[in-house]
């Protein structure tokens, strides 16, 4: 009775740990087809809840990058019209200087007069620029044109009108690039170009205002004592001009204030990813070696087994 009890004891004791080995075996084979030691939440539930969390957070890192990548696009649009209208203020700039020299006949101020319409036409245009569908100089209100743009009949600009939202108003727009940090990618026409309605008397403000009516006064003939006067554009167009200047350096700290922050992300990111691998990913030149152990220990079981069954019959337990 007891020779009968330990042969079943140990029969049974031989196929639980046939069980148990091809469950190991299993388990080994699907870390090394799948690379990873921690598949399932029961495989290691403190180390499963921390690599949940940091995919949480490489998650919304991806998300600031995504931001960034959007908004410098839009701020590289921004900084290349920036130029032209520096540019273009460089010009009208050259003109009234030559203009407020005096001695110039009628024709050549009508010649320059022209030459100041286009480049006050070109400006509006850059004022109505647009990237990815958007007015970027309207403030929030992206899908109106920044300025509603009026022309006599001769195509001489009469009217420059911001209709996007004001400078005085909510008008940011903004693009989160960390935890609680978010920055303004948008200024305004108003801030950036005033407006102009020509007279008399003549109204309106900033570089619009100023090339609106150095125009007039070109188109007058009479340099000197038309108001404004050409000589006193001058001023006025080195003062719009730090103007846009202070605008562009401005977004271009946020360029770098991107730049900085994605290079602090994305060592953020490594370190993270690092630590996930550490907790999930398998070893698979040792998952191997364990593997091919397992089967070996396994096989080597089975077989043990296999006799054992093989010598075991019913008179053994009826004696």
């Amino acid at each position: 009775m007891d020779m009968r009890t330990t042969t079943l004891g140990s029969t049974n004791s031989m196929l639980n740990y046939i069980t148990s080995g091809e469950s190991r075996y299993y388990k080994l084979a699907e870390e090394a087809s799948s690379g990873l030691k921690l598949t399932t939440p029961s495989d290691n539930p403190n180390g499963a809840r921390t690599v949940l969390n940091i995919n949480t957070k490489l998650s919304q890192l991806d998300s600031y990058k995504n931001n960034m990548d959007l908004a410098q696009n839009e701020l590289d649009v921004l900084d290349n019209t920036f130029s032209s209208i520096t540019d273009a203020i460089q010009g009208a700039s050259d003109l009234a200087t030559q203009a407020a020299n005096g001695t110039y006949s009628s024709q050549d101020l009508a010649n320059f007069k022209t030459q100041v319409d286009q480049i006050m036409a070109n400006v509006t245009d850059l004022a109505n620029t647009q990237y990815n569908g958007n007015y970027i100089f309207s403030g929030t209100s992206t899908g109106t044109p920044a300025y509603k743009i009026v022309t006599d009949a001769s195509g001489t600009i009469t009217s420059a009108t911001y209709q996007g939202t004001p400078s005085t108003g909510d008008y940011e727009r903004s693009v989160q690039i960390s935890d609680g940090v978010s920055l303004s990618i948008n200024t305004t026409g108003d801030q950036l170009l005033g407006s102009y309605t020509a007279g008399p008397p003549a109204t309106g403000s900033g570089l619009l205002y100023t090339l609106g009516t150095l125009s007039a006064a070109l188109a007058s003939g009479n340099i000197n004592t038309t108001t404004p006067s050409v000589s006193s554009s001058i001023d006025s167009l080195t003062s719009n001009l730090d103007t846009v200047l202070a605008q562009q350096t401005k977004f271009a700290s946020v360029s770098q204030r991107f730049e900085m922050t994605q290079s602090s992300n994305d060592t953020m990111t490594t370190q993270l990813k690092g630590s996930r691998s550490e907790l999930q990913d398998a070893d698979l030149s040792q998952v191997l070696t364990d593997l091919t152990a397992q089967k070996t220990a396994l096989q080597a079981t089975m077989s043990v087994t296999s006799q054992l069954l093989s010598g075991v019959s019913l008179l053994d337990y009826i004696k």
